[in-house]
């Protein structure tokens, strides 16, 4: 029987702001390598997986089969930092998976916990429901079977 593993977030870290204690970078990369290993095929970026910015999810990816999707997040020029959608074959089906993370009222810094660099670099959460809408009409258009949302 085939089956589809993913993620909707917000599952590296304890809390948003837990990014800088001493065991988070060890756990979240356990966690990602534990999610990989378990054959997760996607994960939304949630807001607590942002803790340690970025880049630091960025490397992680890497690193691993395990896509992050944000169909939303973007930095302050509205360019988007993770893909937006992907598609994958599940048991005969055409599956589209998009994205999509937390709309923020304001830019955030891209990496917040990162000494020396500059603050001007931001991350905003754009409005999630044009930027999903937009998405899904898309992966339409390439004669998904189903789409899914995380």
């Amino acid at each position: 029987m085939p089956v589809l593993v993913l993620d909707a977030g917000n599952a590296l870290f304890k809390s948003r702001d837990s990014g800088e204690s001493p065991d988070a970078r060890a756990r979240a990369e356990l966690v990602f390598a534990q999610m990989d290993a378990q054959g997760t095929t996607a994960m939304a970026v949630g807001t607590r997986d942002l803790s340690r910015g970025v880049d630091f999810l960025r490397k992680q990816s890497r690193k691993s089969k395990l896509k992050l999707l944000s169909a939303n997040l973007a930095d302050a020029q509205g360019k988007l930092l993770f893909p937006a959608s992907m598609v994958t074959q599940v048991g005969g089906l055409k599956v589209g998976l998009v994205g999509a993370s937390p709309a923020t009222p304001r830019p955030e810094p891209m990496e917040p916990f990162a000494q020396g660099k500059a603050a001007s670099v931001q991350r905003q959460g754009l409005p999630v429901l044009p930027a999903v809408t937009a998405e899904v009409k898309r992966l339409r258009e390439q004669q998904v079977d189903l789409v899914i949302l995380l």
